[in-house]
């Protein structure tokens, strides 16, 4: 296999690769993570468990449904921004005023209860690798690197929905009050931004990411339909790198 040499530094294309797709991930679910700590302090132990529930939503659709990729994709990422608003309206907004401390336990106490839900969710029949979108003609040998379906779907989908949180956040009004809540509550209070709703909404959205990144680093991490379910093979390791 090739080697490329950039800034006289000398590595081959597949580790470029793998490592773009993986760090686009990890990045991902890290921004739902910072997101919400700084719009609300709170450092969210739940946020991986989130979109491992999403995941496990997900396959269930896919396979035991047989619903189509992007469509289950899609139910997927509503479940999952709804789960985290849950635990906003339900956890967070009632220790809205208690320490950052309590709040940080609390959301170790919702990993917990998360993982518990996603153990009764129905498991599909049969095992294997979790389908994607794509047939395996798509994935390529090339002279430099090998580009596989997976790495496609994590190409694609993570640009774009961390581009539309991006404009979401930069184009919208609720985006704006975001914006401006984290940069000073206060002020932002005194004209008329409420902090409660927009914690709200940045739970939401952090949600959505945490689901993203799920479904798509599933494949990756060579987690297979059987293991979704019942299996911590995907979440910790997940949200260590987020903090990381």
């Amino acid at each position: 296999m090739q080697l490329m040499n950039i800034l006289s530094f000398e590595f081959r294309a597949q580790f470029l690769l793998d490592g773009t797709v993986r760090g686009l991930s990890f990045a991902a679910l890290a921004a739902g993570f910072v997101l919400i700590y700084r719009s609300t302090g709170v450092l969210n132990f739940a946020h991986a468990e989130v979109g491992a529930v999403g995941l496990a939503i997900f396959v269930y659709l896919l396979v035991q449904v047989n619903m189509n990729w992007w469509l289950a994709f899609a139910l997927s990422l509503v479940a999952g921004a709804m789960v985290s608003m849950v635990i906003e309206l339900v956890v967070v907004r009632r220790l809205f005023a208690s320490p950052r401390l309590v709040l940080l336990i609390a959301t170790i106490g919702m990993a917990q209860l998360l993982q518990a839900i996603r153990f009764n969710i129905p498991q599909p029949q049969g095992g294997g690798p979790i389908p994607l979108p794509f047939s395996t003609r798509f994935g390529e040998r090339g002279d430099m690197f090998t580009a596989l379906p997976r790495d496609y779907i994590v190409l694609v989908v993570i640009p774009v929905v961390v581009g539309a949180v991006a404009l979401f956040l930069n184009r919208t009004r609720f985006g704006l009050a975001v914006r401006a809540t984290a940069s000073n509550p206060d002020t932002a209070r005194v004209y008329g931004t409420s902090p409660k709703i927009t914690s709200t909404i940045v739970w939401t959205v952090a949600g959505i990411l945490a689901t993203a990144t799920a479904i798509v680093i599933a494949p990756t991490e060579q987690v297979g339909i059987a293991d979704v379910a019942a299996s911590n093979a995907l979440a910790a390791p997940l949200l260590l790198r987020a903090i990381t």
